[in-house]
């Protein structure tokens, strides 16, 4: 994590913060020409947001999965990684991002799915939802 957000950092601070999205876009849009919804994972500042928004109008939905510091610091715990490092690793990796504009892209989310319990009620709450698209 530490590596990836670090090259993304270097990217966004030569190019803009936006250059990632705008990276993505045209492969998004090659995918969308077969498949109904995309998913894309690791949203991280407004910046990238507003270029989604502007490629996709209101067909681009952000959708936040939350979960509290305590709970995601035991399941990155337990996945036992040497790169996930201590509590104090956490909570840099969320400063680095919320500076980035993370909270306010979650604050603004167009839906919030919250997962605090198992990954089964977590699927069914998205299933849920998606089945409504």
């Amino acid at each position: 994590p530490q590596v990836f957000g670090e090259i993304a950092t270097l990217l966004r601070a030569e190019h803009g913060d936006d250059v990632l999205a705008h990276r993505l876009t045209e492969a998004v849009n090659e995918l969308l020409k077969d498949n109904p919804i995309v998913l894309i994972e690791g949203l991280r500042g407004t910046a990238e947001r507003d270029v989604f928004v502007e490629s996709w109008n209101d067909k681009f939905l952000v959708v936040a999965v939350t979960a509290s510091k305590v709970l995601r610091f035991e399941r990155v715990q337990s996945r036992a990684r040497s790169e996930d490092g201590d509590l104090s690793d956490l909570e840099k990796r969320d400063a680095r991002e919320a500076g980035g504009g993370l909270d306010v892209i979650i604050s603004e989310a167009d839906i919030t799915f919250p997962n605090e319990s198992n990954l089964h009620e977590l699927e069914s709450s998205v299933t849920a939802w998606l089945n409504t698209l």
